[in-house]
């Protein structure tokens, strides 16, 4: 299976003029919907229904996946010990271990949420959302069937209509991702701040005060503290996500999974 989906090429050292960073590792992928990093450098790759976790050496460490529930949208591992694996079609988020062993499942229509379009870890106990159909973010506790937080509608706030394509929240804040306007950004409550003004984000993701974006073809550095904003490489057009860690930035493609050294 390992050598079927990701093989590691050799490691390169050197500056690559074209792409701006050092290129560390380059892994060919076949047939892959999506991926998520956690903060120990591993991989989890999507391929249709199943999700597949690997180390940094490209070593397999587990796998998961329920049929019945259909294509996974989205893995969420900001907490490496509880995994959330959501599947938009069914409006439902299981939960796993480390292993990626099922512990719970949550149909978010059974409390409330019948058009759930993004969900990001919060804490232990909470996850945040994105509603389409109240155009809101809530903070659920899963367990309790609850909403701890929510926003006011996002739409108002836009000005226009409300397309987000990602949801990401820190532990202080909450990021949307509207690309005809910028990144929104919410409190830990869910009550509005600011917008970031950067427009045909295709993905993102923060490291304390930094947020990397990819942008028209380039990852773009916007530092929080500041507000001042940087070109940081050029990278090929089918580039389609973007993931960091401590000292690393991961770029996917159709075909293949780059990692860079972020430093």
């Amino acid at each position: 299976m390992i050598r079927s989906i990701l093989i590691f090429l050799v490691s390169i050292s050197t500056l690559s003029a074209q792409e701006g960073l050092p290129l560390l590792q380059e892994i060919p992928l076949k047939s892959v919907d999506g991926f998520s990093i956690d903060q120990f450098d591993n991989v989890y790759i999507i391929r249709d229904s199943e999700l597949l976790k690997y180390n940094d050496k490209a070593e397999q460490l587990a796998s998961f996946s329920d049929p019945i529930l259909g294509d996974i949208y989205q893995v969420e591992v900001r907490n490496a010990m509880s995994p959330y694996i959501f599947y938009r079609d069914v409006n439902q988020m299981v939960v796993v271990d480390n292993r990626l062993n099922s512990k719970s499942t949550f149909n978010f229509s059974d409390f409330g949420f019948i058009d759930v379009k993004f969900v990001s870890f919060s804490d232990q106990n909470n996850v945040w959302l994105y509603e389409q159909s109240t155009d809101k973010l809530y903070r659920v506790n899963p367990q309790k069937q609850i909403a701890t937080n929510k926003s006011v509608a996002i739409t108002p706030i836009i000005g226009g209509e409300n397309e987000p394509i990602g949801l990401l929240s820190t532990l202080n804040q909450v990021y949307l991702n509207v690309p005809s306007k910028g990144l929104f950004v919410f409190d830990a409550v869910g009550s509005f701040e600011e917008v970031i003004p950067i427009k045909n984000i295709a993905s993102f993701d923060i490291y304390k005060n930094l947020v990397y974006a990819l942008v028209d073809g380039s990852v773009v550095l916007y530092n929080l503290s500041t507000g001042t904003k940087a070109t940081l490489m050029k990278v090929d057009e089918n580039t389609t996500s973007l993931k960091v860690s401590s000292n690393r930035i991961y770029l996917l493609s159709a075909k293949s999974l780059k990692i860079y050294s972020r430093k």
